[in-house]
């Protein structure tokens, strides 16, 4: 398959990158990392593991349900704390970013009360599709949980 205009731009500029260095220009591995996760994309979601942990939650009632609590908990365990963290260190948790952090350690919370629920309740988690997944995933699983986290909080 032939390349694309810009692939052979970059690719052109990674022949002239000095070989002793081992490392791409910044500019060179921005783009790289933007191509690779934007052909990781998978039916709307960061990558296949994602997307596939949203349709069985998305599918099944208890599920669903389940990871609305789990949102709630992981909000309100996030918005404590933020307030602890700030009253520590009030330079680098400003009110400025405090929706983006309360965000991010949402969706923290959120993949660790979903492990903790899972390794709770797993012998009582009847035997699906999803169990087998969850199951076989391997530790290094690819699941972007901030994705899963955001799109469970908007409904």
């Amino acid at each position: 398959m032939p390349f694309s205009r810009a692939q052979q731009a970059i690719l052109d500029k990674m022949a002239k990158t000095p070989k002793d260095t081992g490392e791409l220009p910044y500019e060179l591995r921005e783009y790289r990392e933007k191509i690779h996760a934007a052909e990781e994309k998978y039916q709307g979601w960061a990558n296949r593991e994602t997307w596939a942990i949203a349709l069985h939650f998305g599918n099944d009632e208890g599920l669903y349900n389940l990871a609305k609590e789990l949102v709630e908990q992981a909000k309100a365990t996030a918005e404590r704390d933020w307030r602890g963290y700030q009253a520590r260190d009030p330079k680098n948790w400003s009110d400025r970013t405090k929706k983006q952090d309360i965000d991010r350690l949402s969706a923290e919370n959120f993949k660790d009360l979903i492990g903790s629920w899972l390794e709770e309740n797993w012998e009582a988690v009847p035997d699906s599709p999803f169990k087998l997944m969850v199951r076989d995933m391997h530790p290094d699983h690819r699941i972007d949980w901030r994705a899963f986290y955001n799109s469970v909080a908007e409904d």
